[in-house]
């Protein structure tokens, strides 16, 4: 089980997530397909006023972060449309499991800017209402 004092203590060390970066754990989804991965550091959920109960239940089996995660992931396929690459699926990766992480096919070379803050503004969106969704899930009041 894993300790939850110890999981918030020490992801909040980590800033939330900014920058995407290219390909830090694309080692990890060899003979998938994916040929790039685009990935953000979302470690340190907010979790102010969640009773701890429910925190410890959400750390360990991810059921909201999951379902949660899979909305972002269809909003962000709408929104990238290119015939150089495109966006397989989602993923988490890393030590427990603090990266978001597009797993895209074709060549990253043809990302642009644009396209990054397109998605950039998808992830600021995930954190900005992420409590808000997290409760709503979780009929807190």
């Amino acid at each position: 089980m894993v300790q939850f004092d110890n999981f918030i203590n020490e992801n909040k060390l980590n800033e939330r997530a900014k920058d995407s970066e290219f390909n830090k754990h694309l080692g990890d989804f060899q003979g998938t397909g994916t040929d790039f991965t685009i990935e953000w550091n979302v470690k340190d959920p907010n979790f102010d006023d969640i009773p701890k109960d429910i925190a410890e239940y959400e750390v360990e089996t991810g059921a909201f972060v999951n379902k949660y995660s899979d909305e972002m992931f269809k909003k962000m396929e709408k929104k990238i449309k290119t015939k150089q690459w495109s966006i397989s699926d989602w993923s988490f990766a890393g030590r427990m499991n603090g990266w978001w992480v597009l797993l895209c096919e074709g060549d990253e070379k043809y990302v642009t800017e644009n396209q990054l803050d397109k998605l950039q503004s998808i992830i600021d969106d995930y954190w900005k209402n992420f409590n808000k969704e997290l409760k709503k899930f979780y009929e807190v009041k």
